[in-house]
């Protein structure tokens, strides 16, 4: 027999736990994931790799969600709200938000104190700090969790309040991100300068600017950077510096910029009342002019459709030829539209204390009127849960959605 093959005797090979598995195969795809980027850097962009990367960051989050948590869900017909959450807090609550996988919550109660729970209830996480804490995200997995500390300091720390990244940096820093494989971090330093590291506290991306970072952030594959200077100039960067997108804006300022999707284009507030959508290229394929001031403007999941809430009391959604595919006006003022995780439904709050669902048709396919005030909202990555912040901040509920659900073609 070969001496390999007797580098362990027969039974007793070396056995894996499955969280061994799981993180050998989540290494893989970071991998390739970063091979194809190297690829496409010295052979040039192409649709199929950025359908790749897209493909295997699904993989991700496939593998660290729970099997009830792979796809998210289309509704027919919504009959009715189970709740399944409730918690009323010593505190105001804030930056709540479901774990990539949906299994999970993580609350802000006050200003140094952070919990998550699962949908049942149970805490599963709870830390207190010394100084005011800041922007708590999940990574991309949902195994870690990245905290603002203070104004200098960023941490992150596993479920089990074990701290794996400190990092005192010698300015204020704002809006610290994960990248789309949770293996970068993206924040800003002062008010001018941008910085990467990775989770071993490697600088791996540093820019200073002339003008006041506004907005940044990464493109959905990782490879990209896109930031909002001064309101004045829009521009995008590949991960070693280079600038492949450059815009100024120089009679309206901008505000909000995102990218789609696909990461393909960019949409973007020009003024009060101009939304516009750009490619790479710095080609302008979607203008529109607004009677009233515009916000909550976003893209649909697919990146095929674009919705945005005109003045106060009017929805709208078109393709991106411009046409005009939903509208409707409301009696009282609406708030933080959003689509549902697959793109066929838009919820809405009208009013302090209703919250109302449609499909794109412009049926509303739900309506719900609760007791206390509606502050925040949000559909679980599923689509099949809502959370909802009430009660002078201080009251989070959870609730199941029930219906009949959209077949799966």
């Amino acid at each position: 027999m070969p001496k390999f093959f007797e580098r362990f005797p027969r039974g007793e090979e070396e056995k894996k736990s499955p969280e061994q598995v799981k993180k050998e195969e989540f290494l893989g795809l970071v991998k390739e994931i970063k091979e194809i980027k190297e690829k496409m850097a010295e052979k040039g962009e192409s649709i199929e790799g950025y359908q790749r990367i897209m493909r295997l960051l699904k993989r991700i989050e496939v593998l660290y969600g729970s099997p009830e948590a792979k796809s998210a869900v289309s509704w027919k017909k919504i009959e009715g709200l189970e709740k399944i959450f409730s918690k009323v807090f010593e505190e105001e609550v804030y930056d709540f938000s479901f774990s990539p996988a949906g299994e999970k919550i993580m609350v802000r109660e006050g200003d140094r104190s952070l919990k998550i729970y699962d949908l049942k209830g149970n805490e599963i996480f709870s830390k207190s700090f010394e100084e005011r804490i800041r922007s708590p995200s999940f990574s991309p997995t949902g195994e870690k969790i990245m905290v603002k500390e203070g104004n200098e300091s960023l941490k992150i720390y596993d479920l089990k309040g074990r701290e794996i990244f400190s990092k005192d940096l010698k300015e204020e820093i704002c809006c610290p991100c994960f990248s789309p494989t949770g293996e970068e971090i993206m924040v800003s330093e002062g008010d001018k300068s941008l910085k990467i590291y990775d989770l071993k506290g490697n600088e791996i991306f540093s820019k200073g600017f002339g003008k006041k970072i506004y907005d940044f952030g990464f493109s959905p594959a990782g490879e990209k950077i896109m930031v909002n200077e001064e309101g004045e100039n829009l521009k995008v960067y590949d991960l070693k510096g280079n600038e492949i997108f450059s815009k100024s804006f120089f009679e309206e300022g901008i505000c909000c910029p995102c990218f789609s999707p696909a990461g393909e284009k960019i949409i973007v507030k020009e003024g009060a009342k101009n939304l516009k959508i750009y490619d790479l290229k710095g080609n302008e394929i979607f203008s529109k002019n607004f009677r009233e001031r515009i916000f909550d403007f976003s893209f649909s999941p697919t990146g095929e459709e674009i919705m945005v809430r005109e003045g106060d009391r009017i929805l709208k959604i078109y393709d991106l030829k411009g046409n005009e595919i939903f509208s409707k006006g409301f009696e009282e003022r609406i708030r933080s539209p959003s689509f549902s995780p697959t793109g066929k439904e838009i919820m809405v709050n009208e009013g302090n204390e209703s919250l109302k669902i449609y499909d794109l048709k412009g049926n509303e396919i739900f309506s719900e009127d609760f007791e206390k005030v509606i502050y925040d909202f949000s559909f679980s990555p599923t689509g099949e849960e809502i959370m909802v912040e009430g009660g002078w901040r201080s009251l989070l509920q959870i609730y199941k959605i029930k219906g009949k659900k959209e077949s799966k073609e």
